[in-house]
């Protein structure tokens, strides 16, 4: 489990955890690109915007959702 539940781990390895977990999940992308595309457009339908709009990506991912807002 990548996230070493229900052990005493320390920070630092839950943090190599999810190191371990983005780097077993590049195998992935076309996934991950798949549900940031379907997002991003269910986004644009609830939440019109234009390119003078400000929208904060806080970051929680491999940046697929961000390239598309851009």
């Amino acid at each position: 489990n990548y996230m070493n539940i229900g052990s005493n781990s320390t920070k630092e390895n839950e943090c190599l955890s999810w190191q371990v977990f983005w780097e077993k999940s590049t195998g992935n992308k076309r996934l991950f690109q798949g549900i940031a595309g379907n997002y991003f457009d269910n986004f644009k339908l609830a939440f019109p915007f234009s390119s003078e709009t400000c929208i904060l990506d806080f970051g929680c991912g491999q940046g697929y959702l961000a390239s598309l807002l851009a």
